[in-house]
């Protein structure tokens, strides 16, 4: 039977079904003579459910909305309106130019702006950013 497929193709193709392993697969690893049952699964962190997570993305938020204070009222406004701070829809730069009456260049400098000024609160220690 052909299947198109060059001899050295086919290899490949066959050599990743030895790799292949079931999500339910148990392997056993020995720790001071002791056997573990270790799946594939257990690898795996469950995000479902992670109250800290809550905790955290909470706190963040309301830091964030401190920040946001801080900011002359323009830079604030633009940044509730591109990354849906207080519950509004986020707008593009096109929309919030014609209401504000200014380029789309503009409005982008001032987001720009105003991100480096939270920025710069945040180095400060005020709060914990990652890259």
């Amino acid at each position: 039977m052909r299947v198109g497929l060059s001899e050295s193709k086919l290899e490949e193709i066959l050599s990743f079904s030895a790799q292949v392993v079931g999500l339910d697969f148990h392997s056993e690893n020995e720790i001071d003579e002791v056997v573990e049952p270790f799946g594939v699964l257990d690898t795996y962190e469950d995000f479902s459910y992670a109250p800290e997570r809550a905790f955290d993305q909470t706190i963040l938020k309301e830091q964030a909305q401190e920040l946001l204070l801080k900011l002359p009222e323009k830079e604030r406004y633009v940044l509730e309106q591109r990354f849906e701070f207080n519950g509004k829809t986020r707008q593009s730069l096109k929309k919030m130019s014609k209401e504000m009456h200014v380029s789309p260049e503009t409005v982008r400098l001032i987001e720009k702006r105003a991100l480096k000024a939270l920025k710069n609160e945040a180095e400060k220690g005020y709060l914990c950013l990652t890259a």
